[in-house]
């Protein structure tokens, strides 16, 4: 059995605008979320893959202060649901 518990999740996300590959611009997010699921954070994600015009370099997840994986591509995250 997986226990449901909301704490707090933060997104360090490293990303770059289309026209300047060269300039790394950093953008940290964080939400109160449902942990293992992580709806808010997927939300969140999908939302910055279809509005937002800028390509995500890396992010790196983080609950409760321990740090998790780093991921080079946004739809690794948006696969693991």
């Amino acid at each position: 059995m997986i226990i449901r518990t909301q704490q707090i999740v933060t997104l360090n996300i490293i990303y770059y605008m289309p026209d300047y590959h060269n300039l790394l611009q950093e953008f940290i997010w964080t939400c109160d979320d449902w942990v293992p699921e992580l709806q808010r954070t997927h939300k969140f994600l999908w939302h910055w893959k279809h509005n937002v015009d800028a390509v995500i370099k890396e992010i790196v997840l983080g609950i409760n202060h321990r740090s998790f994986n780093s991921y080079t591509n946004v739809d690794q995250i948006l696969n693991l649901n």
